[in-house]
């Protein structure tokens, strides 16, 4: 068996459902191909990632926010009106700082009024999505200052496999790599290092931030985009990425990165199957779409068959 090293991406902490996505993806791609030459080997790496546990040592202690409305008042029975009527009534000289004083004391408590609700309301926002954002923003800043340890976990995975010792992921041995999310940037870090690169016959990305991670934060390995293609190192063989136009966190590599053979990087779009029912039920804004699309598996063939 030939092994294919699946990467997991953000806000994954359940290894063994993420070994059954795996599983679940190998067994669409034998049934479209009808090859079963290959095994899809989970890289698990959600216990390296950002811890989730006592996120509320550092968020405020809200009571839930309170529902805003702004009832209806009838001006001829409002008490401001009159008020007004008898400051109008007063000398110019003397109504006109009134006037000023009043307006100042108003904007100052409508915009106390607001600001507290807006603030009740982020706040409140905030805590209840504080594990959501902690394993999607956490894990790329844990990434970023872990990265060795990470990308030592494609190692261990692939020798754990290697019980034959035929130097899987090395020169001798390239390996297909398909990963997602920040996954991607994991694998095309792994593949570009200095020290021990990963030989990559293929790299099949989807959803994925290198092209973007690269821009703000160049790899010391390859050159930085200065206007033209990069040329990546030799041991990337073929790269094809996955973006769909609904997902924030998706990037598309064409127009930075070319192969060391001079062919260019492929870029395809996906387009999500459903209609209206799942356009609102937010299907197609997911980041995690690709695993169910025919474009993921049309970009596996292309990568692991020819």
């Amino acid at each position: 068996m030939e092994p294919v090293l699946v990467i997991h991406g953000i806000g994954n902490r359940d290894q063994h459902a993420w070994s059954q996505e795996v599983q679940e993806l190998e067994e669409r791609f034998e049934t479209v191909t009808g090859n079963s030459t290959f095994q899809f080997i989970p890289v698990y790496w959600g216990d390296l990632a950002a811890h989730t546990e006592n996120l509320d040592a550092c968020m405020p202690d809200l009571e839930p926010a309170p529902s805003f409305s702004v009832p209806r008042v009838n001006p001829q029975n409002a008490k401001v009106t009159d008020l007004l009527n008898l400051i109008n009534r007063l000398p110019a000289i003397v109504a006109a700082p009134i006037k000023a004083q009043l307006e100042a004391a108003l904007n100052q408590v409508a915009g106390d009024a607001v600001r507290s609700y807006l603030a009740q309301q982020y706040q409140t926002a905030r805590v209840s999505n504080r594990h959501m954002i902690t394993t999607s923003l956490g894990d790329i800043m844990v990434y970023q200052r872990n990265q060795a340890a990470i990308q030592g976990r494609v190692w261990e995975v692939l020798k754990a496999f290697d019980v034959r010792k035929m130097g899987y992921g090395t020169s001798r041995k390239s390996v297909h790599v398909v990963a997602h999310s920040l996954g991607g940037v994991i694998a095309v870090d792994t593949i570009i290092r200095g020290k021990l690169p990963l030989h990559a016959k293929s790299l099949t990305t989807f959803g994925s931030q290198f092209p973007y991670f690269h821009l703000v934060d160049p790899r010391p390995t390859v050159p930085a985009y200065t206007g033209e293609p990069i040329v990546m190192p030799p041991q990337l063989k073929r790269w094809i990425n996955l973006w769909e136009p609904l997902d924030p966190l998706s990037f598309v590599a064409s127009k930075m990165f070319q192969l060391s053979s001079g062919k260019p990087v492929t870029d395809i779009q996906v387009h999500p199957e459903g209609g209206m029912t799942e356009l609102l039920q937010g299907y197609h804004y997911t980041h995690g779409i690709y695993w169910q699309t025919r474009e993921l598996l049309d970009a596996l063939k292309e990568n692991l068959l020819k």
